[in-house]
């Protein structure tokens, strides 16, 4: 079994990682309401689960009522073939139960009875053989968490298994909605922060070399997206980074990744860094606001 949680604050320190515990199963009678007659049964986790939505490949059971107008259900729905599209994997039909609690303390109810560990994580993901569970509670940045357990769950129904700075890189990564660039991420500036500040330079093989997630630092987590974030940002790299993805679905040993990147680029991590440090290019809105308002002349 492997659990991912989510981090309570936002720059999400090492704690926001996967964990292996014996799974305790809960017998539970679950009665949805009568628009939801035909939903899945929400497995063996206890509710009461009061409203039901399907969103895609998601099954999202909730303890209040849904907004179905919310877009971040659009979102879900079309998320799996973003992510399947984007890393050149094979369309999957896994499905996967949403558990969406009301607040942190019905979360942390819900969680206590399986995961004790888990109670102060902000969201979890959850995979038992063929059973892919998401659980997160209503709050302001529910909808990244959202994202972010849900691409652990895309990923793992797709592969057999995934170097963990890379898991977690591309859960990074797609937290940021459709329509908005991947350099809006605030991981970005953090991470020229940690570059400037804390003289770290990044290190592939490093991260490569992790495969506890307990050993992963904030500033690590920050350093996943990065490399992901680089990676996908330029035709032949994203090209690597899909053959190696294709090689690990296929039962190949694609060995490191690290080994591949450099047999094609000759310095990545100085080409990562650049690029991470670059300012992304103005909105049109921002160009033009400056053409409305020019700097006044001095005198």
């Amino acid at each position: 079994m492997t659990m991912h949680r989510r981090q309570t604050p936002r720059e999400f320190p090492p704690a926001r990682r996967p964990l292996f515990a014996p799974l305790l199963l809960l017998a539970s009678v679950v009665t949805l309401p009568a628009r939801a007659a035909d939903a899945p049964q929400p497995g063996n986790v206890a509710g009461p689960w009061s409203d039901y939505l399907q969103a895609g490949r998601f099954h999202v059971f909730s303890d209040s009522r849904i907004d179905r107008e919310a877009p971040v259900w659009t979102e879900l729905e079309t998320l799996p073939q973003r992510v399947e599209e984007t890393l050149g994997l094979s369309r999957q039909t896994t499905t996967f139960r949403v558990y969406l609690l009301r607040s942190r303390s019905e979360f942390q109810s819900a969680v206590a009875r399986r995961f004790p560990d888990g109670i102060d994580r902000r969201a979890l993901y959850i995979a038992e053989g063929d059973r892919h569970e998401i659980f997160v509670y209503r709050h302001l940045e529910f909808v990244t968490d959202l994202r972010h357990e849900a691409v652990h769950a895309i990923l793992h129904a797709a592969l057999p298994y995934l170097p963990l700075w890379l898991d977690e890189g591309l859960a990074a990564y797609f937290e940021i909605p459709p329509g908005q660039p991947a350099s809006a991420h605030p991981y970005r500036r953090r991470l020229r922060w940690d570059w400037l500040l804390l003289r770290r330079r990044p290190d592939l093989r490093r991260l490569e070399g992790i495969d506890d997630p307990m050993a992963l630092s904030a500033a690590d987590y920050r350093e996943c997206w990065g490399w992901t974030f680089w990676l996908l940002g330029r035709t032949e790299t994203r090209k690597l980074l899909q053959e190696y993805l294709q090689a690990i679905a296929a039962g190949d040993p694609p060995g490191r990744f690290s080994d591949r990147l450099g047999a094609h680029v000759a310095d990545p991590t100085a080409a990562m860094m650049q690029t991470v440090k670059s300012p992304p290019s103005p909105s049109p809105r921002r160009r033009l606001w400056r053409i409305r308002l020019p700097f006044p002349s001095r005198r």
